[in-house]
């Protein structure tokens, strides 16, 4: 957990924090620009935010300085440092915050979330965190919207990350790899019509060249009967020779095309690899004290079996379609040569063989171009299913999510309202999600269905922190917001709030308050910094 903050600038140099709720406390009067907010972006900005370090107001009234600050894992103190003008970079610290080595922004990140051991499928740190870090500025606030991280967050991406919080993507993630390839795979083939690399053709024009390719086949069975009964005016031996070799090498070039489908198709799959499970099976034990770690490993052994067999079966069928290639390659050769031969033979009849040629180079036109009307036809089946498979898998575990989440919801708001009082409700479909509490839409209804919708989150996910700015708890009831900070109290989380006017919200209220503040401020020297800047700036809230 975050354990201080330490600044050269602050007017109390040192903000020592501790479990469950951590309160900046403001004055009674409400004053404000005296850093209730700003002290949330610094703790923001130590979980890896950049809203601080870009604060024009920091930057003209503080100028560049250092935040250090530790945190403490499993009794152990991890010291860090970070500057404002150089947010990108973090300084490992000894106990003393003297500075040892600097790290990435990134890697810092990646360290804190195998501190805090979350660690979930393609979730960053800071995509996680910063959707619960709720302070005035940062546009995370929408009580609307409350998976919104920033102000230009599409509503599919917010769902995908929701997936991802639960721990649900890892699920989907096969699914959604198949669908994508599925669907480049059609891409491709239409692009390759639209530029004429592929014949194209619609359903009549199919079935009107199957009707062709029969009434041209009968044509080559006529002329083929009138040679062998002498009836063409021409040496049939000869003739029929070179006919029957056409017929032949017509039928290779098509087992030719086949079997370098089938090749394509293997190369294009033998790369696929089943599900491997990559988890720490030691972490996974101390999470779940009495998971069978043996069948975990029995499953995991099986999947390799499984993929170890899958490739083998695969190269040893493009082995055999290589060959057979070969063979069908030397015997198109053969009767290429063959052909080259006869056709030099002065007693041949070039009109029969013009003829015949001419059937053959029709049949096969029609052919290649029903052939390519089936595979568009296959590689859209192909991509359909594979995106209507993902959508149904999808939406399982959304509608999973919503039945946590509102269950949830429903408990918090009634310790927190009581039993008739409506509770916030989250409803997804695939690319998109409401959220709204029934029947009340007061701004002090609507923010609080944010707080609970959090809490909600907290108790169901491994989010670390939350932080709440007192834009979010002003205009919530006094009882409701005595039974809020109950809450923020039993969090198993580190919970963040700013609060002031404190004395008009009751004894239980200004009691759990006192209790839990971390900071006092207020005017006359008491501000975050030591000084006033309302004089420089429209008064604003923080």
């Amino acid at each position: 957990m975050l354990s201080e903050i330490y600044c050269e600038h602050f007017q109390q140099k040192t903000i020592t924090f501790h479990k469950g709720l951590n309160v900046v406390l403001g004055s009674c009067s409400g004053d404000n620009s005296i850093g209730k907010s700003t002290l949330l972006l610094i703790i923001d900005f130590v979980f890896g935010g950049n809203t601080y370090a870009k604060s024009k107001d920091v930057l003209e009234n503080v100028g560049e300085h250092e935040i250090k600050f530790k945190f403490v894992f499993n009794n152990e103190p991890y010291c860090f440092s970070r500057t404002n003008n150089d947010d990108k970079k973090v300084w490992k610290c000894d106990y003393e915050y003297n500075k040892i080595e600097p790290i990435s922004l990134a890697d810092y990140l990646s360290w804190l979330d195998i501190q805090y051991h979350i660690q979930l499928c393609d979730l960053s740190f800071r995509s996680f965190v910063s959707r619960f870090m709720r302070i005035y500025g940062k546009d995370n606030y929408d009580e609307r919207l409350p998976l919104k991280s920033f102000s230009n967050d599409k509503m599919r991406d917010s769902i995908l990350t929701c997936l991802k919080i639960f721990n649900k993507y890892s699920e989907i993630k096969d699914a959604e790899v198949l669908s994508k390839q599925a669907q480049e795979e059609f891409n491709a083939f239409k692009k390759a019509i639209k530029f004429n690399f592929v014949p194209n053709i619609n359903k009549t024009e199919y079935k009107a060249n199957l009707k062709l390719i029969d009434d041209l086949k009968g044509e080559i069975g006529v002329l083929s009967n009138d040679l062998e009964n002498n009836l063409l005016d021409t040496d049939s031996e000869i003739t029929d020779e070179i006919i029957k070799a056409r017929n032949e090498l017509s039928k290779l070039k098509q087992q030719r095309y086949h079997i370098l489908n089938k090749i394509r198709n293997i190369s294009l799959n033998e790369d696929y690899s089943f599900s491997k499970t990559n988890k720490d099976f030691e972490i996974l034990k101390t999470f779940f004290p009495n998971v069978n770690l043996k069948r975990v490993e029995e499953i995991e052994s099986f999947h390799k079996q499984i993929s170890i067999v899958f490739k083998k079966q695969a190269s040893e069928e493009k082995s055999i379609l290589n060959r057979q290639l070969e063979d069908v390659n030397d015997s198109i050769k053969q009767l290429e040569n063959k052909l080259i031969e006869l056709s030099n033979n002065p007693k041949l009849s070039t009109v029969v063989l013009q003829k015949h040629s001419d059937l053959i180079n029709r049949i096969e036109k029609m052919e290649k171009e029903n052939e390519t009307f089936l595979q568009q036809k296959e590689l859209k089946g192909n991509k359909d299913m594979a995106a209507k498979s993902l959508e149904e898998i999808k939406s399982e575990q959304l509608k999973d999510i919503e039945i946590q989440l509102n269950s949830k919801m429903n408990e918090i708001n009634t310790k927190i309202y009581g039993r008739n009082a409506s509770s916030p409700i989250i409803h997804f479909s695939s690319d998109n999600y409401s959220f709204y509490t029934p029947n009340d839409t007061g701004t002090g209804i609507a923010h609080k269905g944010l707080i609970v919708f959090d809490l909600a989150v907290a108790h169901l996910t491994r989010v670390p922190a939350l932080i709440h700015d007192s834009i979010l708890l002003k205009q919530i009831s006094n009882d409701a917001f005595t039974n809020i900070l109950k809450q923020y109290e039993k969090c198993n989380k580190q919970v963040f709030i700013a609060f002031d006017k404190q004395n008009t919200y009751g004894e239980d209220a200004l009691s759990i308050l006192e209790r839990n503040y971390v900071i006092k401020l207020s005017h006359g020297g008491h501000e975050l910094f030591g000084k006033y800047w309302g004089d420089k700036k429209e008064a604003s809230k923080q």
